[in-house]
């Protein structure tokens, strides 16, 4: 289990595309409802797979890969070289690979009221005037560790966990409300600009081996020395301790979505 930034194969891996604990057996109970959620949404493989990572197949990926943003009106996409074969990795690419639903249209993001709205009904208690300065501290214990797996997996940054990106709440909007958000294209751009950026330094390494092995045939070699960063089990003993140290935190509330899959598993 990596949890600081570690060198293999002559490439720097970055913490950042944590795996995300929803593992409920090693989890206090009032976290179960969120960890079952989150595990069975629209990104639940994405936010766990894969357990093994091979340095050499991820060397090949971040360095011959190719991005393409398709312009203004073109499709993104990335081209990379394995073994003398080339593979193009697009949108659809990314949903098969990462499991990420197939819908016949996608949302761009939603607009600063509709994030604030969902805020508002989860409890935020801070101030809600700038969608940019929204931080996990406001939140529940239960709310704070959802949009910190986002954050962590979904994430570019590896700094500053209390923050919630603007990504981080369209990615929460969309699987609290059903909104067909284009995760896959987030995905890609995010891939083809860090790898652009720096060819010596590795970010999404999850995503990057989830993507080789779905394009590539074969079997994969996993080299001891590489591993997927990973969210401490302590993380939950810390924001329960938070919450405790606020005193007054309010009741948990569900949107109707959150609250159907509850009664759902209450009553199957």
């Amino acid at each position: 289990m990596a949890t600081t930034a570690f060198v293999s194969s002559g490439l720097e891996f970055v913490p950042n595309n944590y795996t995300a604990p929803l593992n409920t057996a090693n989890a206090p109970e009032a976290f179960h409802m969120i960890q079952k959620f989150l595990a069975q949404s629209a990104i639940g493989r994405a936010l766990v797979e894969p357990a093994k990572l091979s340095g050499l197949q991820i060397k090949a990926f971040w360095e011959t890969g190719v991005y393409d943003d398709g312009g203004e009106t073109g499709s993104p996409s990335i081209i990379f070289e394995f073994e003398e074969t080339e593979y193009v990795i697009t949108a659809g690419t990314i949903r098969d690979a990462l499991g990420f639903p197939e819908y016949p249209s996608y949302t761009i993001g939603m607009g600063d009221e509709d994030l604030m709205r969902m805020m508002r009904e989860i409890g935020y208690s801070g101030p809600l005037t700038k969608i940019g300065q929204l931080k996990r501290p406001f939140l529940r214990k239960e709310w704070s560790f959802f949009f910190d797996c986002i954050t962590r997996t979904f994430g570019k940054k590896c700094t500053n966990w209390d923050a919630i990106p603007t990504d981080s709440l369209q990615i929460g909007y969309s699987l609290l409300y059903d909104n067909h958000f284009d995760f896959a294209r987030l995905v890609l751009t995010n891939l083809g600009e860090k790898m652009t950026e720096n060819r010596g330094v590795v970010y999404f390494s999850r995503f990057c081996q989830l993507l080789v092995s779905y394009c590539v045939d074969g079997e994969n070699v996993f080299e001891a020395d590489v591993s997927c960063f990973k969210l401490h089990k302590r993380v939950f003993t810390d924001l329960v301790n938070k919450d405790i140290k606020k005193g007054i935190v309010g009741d948990l509330l569900l949107p109707a979505s959150v609250q159907q899959f509850v009664d759902a598993q209450v009553n199957p």
